[in-house]
């Protein structure tokens, strides 16, 4: 995961609220909604649940995806933490790359 501080961040391209959802199903509707973005494309996270703030962004380091901001609000609804992340690719097509190659011919004969 890379980290960058723009001095003005992108408007997200979606937008997700995750809370009053606990672990692991804010990573998970992370995971899905930045699936459906294209290479580029900016998500922007919302929740409450307090481990999740810091789960996401350890998560992100291994799939190429680009932490623009997390900003931990706090635990309640009315004060949520946001995190803005871009997706990534080259990671994604290296993993998916690799994964084909070792079950394509992988296996004892």
């Amino acid at each position: 995961m890379t980290t960058t501080t723009p001095t003005t961040l992108p408007e997200p391209d979606r937008r997700i609220d995750v809370r009053g959802q606990v672990c692991p199903a804010p990573l998970v509707e992370t995971r899905k909604a930045l699936n459906a973005l294209p290479i580029g494309g900016v998500l922007e996270v919302v929740g409450d649940h307090p481990a999740s703030i810091t789960e996401i962004p350890q998560a992100l380091a291994s799939t190429g995806d680009i932490l623009l901001q997390a900003l931990p609000s706090g635990v309640h609804k009315e004060n949520p933490w946001r995190i803005l992340v871009r997706r990534g690719g080259s990671l994604r097509e290296v993993r998916l790359d690799v994964g084909a190659h070792t079950h394509a011919g992988g296996g004892a004969q």
